[in-house]
């Protein structure tokens, strides 16, 4: 990755793609774990990486590229909270939890919205920590070091949050949430957007 990073440094577009293609899932979950939107949180990774482009000469340690991206990425995310929701937490876009089903019937549509409150609703009774855990663990598989090593703490702390989160949102409620993830995947031109 060191290579990677100073050849970006350097300005070389490929490397930077390359470092956009293996964190893009990282950025994404970072800000859907600070927004509680896939919308607003594909805007933010995009902003995410803008900002790291143009403060890229700024990075020390090469090696710690991920965790500066997402600090880039969470203190974005905290911004737009602010600018959107006047320093409040958001409001959790229930329309964007799931994928739309096409289905106008009023039963299935009340099923619908009342399944993702839940969801959201167990979101947010998520501790910020755990929030950013979760979302980060099951956005893309990561595993629990690389989940470690975006945060900057030991992987002990993130296997307890990670424990944590599924004991509070229980085994039912956090196979939902997988499953809402691989539903909102980033676009394949992601990359090419930044």
């Amino acid at each position: 990755m060191r290579d990677l990073v100073e050849r970006a440094k350097t300005g070389d577009l490929d490397a930077f793609g390359v470092l956009v293609n293996r964190y893009k899932d990282m950025a994404y979950g970072t800000s859907y774990a600070v927004l509680g939107n896939f919308h607003d949180a594909q805007d933010a990774a995009q902003d995410a990486f803008i900002q790291a482009w143009r403060k890229l000469d700024g990075l020390k340690n090469c090696d710690g590229f991920p965790a500066w991206l997402c600090r880039i990425t969470r203190n974005l995310s905290l911004d737009r909270v602010r600018r959107l929701h006047g320093g409040t937490d958001p409001i959790y876009d229930v329309a964007d939890t799931l994928p739309d089903t096409g289905n106008t019937n009023p039963r299935t549509s009340a099923e619908r919205n009342e399944l993702h409150e839940t969801i959201q609703e167990a979101i947010r009774s998520l501790s910020e920590a755990n929030r950013l855990a979760t979302a980060l663990f099951y956005i893309n598989g990561y595993s629990v070091d690389e989940v470690a090593d975006f945060l900057e703490v030991p992987a002990g702390t993130v296997k307890r949050r990670l424990h944590d989160s599924r004991t509070q949102l229980r085994e039912r409620m956090a196979d939902m949430i997988e499953d809402t993830f691989k539903s909102n995947p980033l676009p394949a031109d992601f990359s090419h957007a930044t």
